[in-house]
């Protein structure tokens, strides 16, 4: 017989157990005495340090070894193999459901710093542990009066100095130095951006009827930025937006003011300005004075009418020239 005789005999003696105990192989002989040979410890009802056993687990775990269903001192259920039950006796380990080994974790870790000052931060009391970390919680007292619950760690690290107080203390002065006049929201701000935009962005959609013919914004506001501006012009009236008082020049303090809509609708281009009387006055102002329609007057103004005869001609009159007024 061969030296690797005995080595594949056990081999297949094993194979033939395992082919017993799980079902696979029930009828075979050998594997039937060798199982008569296999004693299964009763461990119900004793006590594995933490753990006392309540009754044997029905499904077996990998390699064919018996579990128990097992009980843990702090209330948790948990299953357990019988070869590690025996173990952890015979070492003086402690068995129990991971309790134990967070406990004594939390121990090792344990670092009292109350009483102790971090930052402006001065630690009170302890105010429990983290739920799934189970890091040590502190109660602090801040200098301005509030109280936080902060991480140990993060008190011993410098990673937190306050209870949020010092933080907003930074921003507030950052934002002082950066500030510049404070307006970026007002209807003032967006006028004046609108008017750089219209004259001197060559992107802009209407160029051609500002920038495109001409029309600027002077030196000292384009130099000296929206508070230049805002110190010309003030602050802008509910209702109201900025107009160039002629509209062939550019925006500077003297050509710009507040204006509605119906002021700066009068103060278009397009707008026809007729002078009768010593008034000059728009058509639609005309019209309110004479009763006669505007597109009457435009009609009147169209077909070769004086100004004078347009404006006071009664409507349905002839007008001496043989035809007949509109």
């Amino acid at each position: 017989m061969s030296l690797a005789a005995p080595a594949i005999m056990r081999k297949q003696r094993a194979r033939q157990v395992w082919g017993y105990l799980t079902g696979s192989n029930p009828t075979n002989e050998y594997a039937l005495r060798a199982s008569n040979m296999v004693r299964k410890k009763d461990l119900t009802g004793k006590i594995f340090g933490r753990l006392t056993v309540v009754r044997e687990n029905p499904e077996r775990s990998v390699g064919g070894r018996i579990n128990w269903d097992c009980l843990c001192e702090c209330g948790n259920e948990v299953i357990r193999q019988g070869k590690s039950l025996l173990r952890s006796k015979t070492i003086g380990a402690t068995a129990s459901c991971g309790c134990y080994k967070n406990e004594t974790a939390r121990q090792r870790t344990f670092i009292d710093i109350q009483g102790q000052r971090f930052g402006r931060l001065l630690v009170k009391r302890p105010a429990g542990s983290t739920e799934k970390t189970k890091t040590a919680l502190w109660e602090c007292l801040c200098d301005c009066g509030q109280t936080a619950v902060v991480r140990g760690s993060f008190l011993r690290r410098g990673h937190t100095t306050s209870c949020g107080c010092r933080q907003q203390e930074v921003r507030e002065t950052a934002g002082n130095r950066t500030r510049t006049h404070g307006m970026s929201d007002s209807r003032e701000y967006h006028s004046y951006r609108a008017m750089l935009a219209r004259c001197h962005d060559p992107k802009y959609p209407e160029r051609e009827t500002y920038g495109g013919r001409g029309i600027s914004v002077c030196k000292r506001w384009r130099e000296g930025g929206f508070s230049a501006f805002f110190t010309d012009m003030g602050a802008c009236p509910p209702g109201m937006s900025i107009d160039r008082i002629d509209n062939n020049k550019g925006y500077s303090p003297e050509n710009c003011r507040w204006a509605d809509a119906l002021t700066q609708g009068r103060n278009r281009r397009c707008v026809r300005w007729l002078t009768h009387d010593g008034k000059t006055l728009t058509i639609e102002q005309w019209s309110k004075i004479t009763g006669i329609k505007a597109c009457t007057i435009r009609y009147r103004l169209k077909k070769g009418w004086g100004t004078a005869d347009a404006l006071s001609t009664p409507v349905g009159l002839f007008s001496g020239r043989g035809r007949p007024c509109r």
